[in-house]
């Protein structure tokens, strides 16, 4: 065997080979104590695309639903007004029925008629004063509402459930100046309350309507915002079992790559003890 001084091809080859197997050793070790397989593009560039898009859908799902829920919560609140409304006209027929009687007194029916103007005042008070997150929903141009609940805006074709809930006033409601301080009053004020009854009444049902709509809506996103996650573990959670055999193997491999190159570095060593 030749003694070399200015060679030493066993060290080279040996450092070559430990640090092919001690290099990769951070990443497999950062694995198993974060959980996560995918850190980064570098780890699984198409993989941490896919998870990335899903996680984009969950939160659009979880929004979408979220938006659902606003919007029916702001349809309750207008059909629950609505309902007050309702009970209102429902006594001012009953007051006028009251006073169309011709055996009562003109004293009588300016009871009756005070008591009127006072349900026509709480109607445009029910209007004015119906707020949702400072909203007023039954008044003026706050009273057309929009609801959101498309979990991709503006990736496809999907337009978020509009709907609209008209001004509720006496005004509006075509009753405004009505009176039941005589006989003839009270039976021209039937038949106006009666239309502002089925007014009311038709807007209630395509609240109705809504408020279906939205229910299914929210059917429908809850699942699909709670199956989406399903498929992101198995693209970014790191396996465990697998990620320890591979710290276990790179170990193995670099406890007797360290000695071998020991061993290289010290084969000049017999030399040495020629040249003393």
């Amino acid at each position: 065997m030749a003694l070399r001084i200015d060679d030493n091809p066993g060290a080279p080859h040996s450092r070559r080979n430990l640090g092919a197997n001690a290099m990769p050793t951070g990443t497999p070790t950062s694995r198993p104590s974060s959980g996560l397989r995918v850190h980064g593009a570098g780890d699984d560039a198409p993989g941490l695309a896919v998870s990335e898009a899903t996680r984009t859908r969950i939160r659009g799902l979880d929004l979408a639903a979220r938006n659902a829920l606003d919007g029916l919560s702001l349809v309750q609140m207008a059909d629950a007004s609505m309902d007050e409304v309702d009970a209102l006209l429902q006594h001012i027929r009953a007051l006028a029925l009251q006073a169309a009687d011709g055996a009562l007194t003109e004293p009588y029916r300016a009871y009756l008629d005070n008591e009127v103007q006072s349900m026509l005042a709480e109607i445009n008070r029910v209007g004015t004063d119906t707020e949702f997150n400072g909203r007023k929903i039954l008044a003026g141009a706050g009273a057309v509402a929009a609801c959101a609940v498309n979990p991709r805006p503006g990736l496809r074709d999907d337009p978020p459930i509009t709907f609209s809930i008209p001004t509720v006033s006496t005004t509006h409601l075509t009753i405004n100046g009505l009176g039941v301080a005589s006989a003839d009053s009270a039976a021209d004020a039937i038949a106006s309350i009666d239309a502002a009854i089925r007014s009311v009444r038709s807007t209630r049902a395509d609240l109705g309507d809504v408020q279906d709509r939205l229910g299914q809506t929210i059917t429908r996103l809850t699942p699909a915002a709670e199956d989406a996650p399903a498929g992101t573990p198995v693209i970014r959670d790191a396996g465990t079992a697998a990620e320890m055999v591979q710290i276990a193997r790179r170990r193995l491999l670099d406890q007797p790559g360290s000695a071998m190159l020991a061993q290289a570095n010290q084969a000049h060593g017999g030399v040495l003890m020629l040249l003393s």
